[in-house]
């Protein structure tokens, strides 16, 4: 059985302590930043934290962190848009 890993790109820092949850199984920085293909047009990140688990929306926009799953993506940029975040 294979668990489903969850990735989170950092937008603004690369990760560091408290730059992202607890809980994190792995992280990975970049400097410089790197573009990440099409899903994200172009955008550029300072790396990734993976989880075992989805961070809640809350999380995600508490520490400016970029969903690689283009499902919870979008799923989160329509929470954005009802929570005037």
């Amino acid at each position: 059985m294979t668990t489903k890993l969850y990735r989170y790109y950092f937008i603004n820092r690369p990760p560091f302590i408290g730059t992202h949850p607890d809980g994190a199984i792995s992280q990975e920085s970049w400097e410089p930043s790197y573009a990440i293909g099409y899903k994200t047009n172009g955008r550029r990140f300072h790396g990734f934290a993976v989880y075992n688990h989805a961070l809640t929306f809350e999380e995600i926009w508490k520490y400016e962190l970029y969903p690689s799953c283009e499902t919870e993506g979008i799923a989160y940029y329509e929470w954005r848009q009802e929570n005037s975040k």
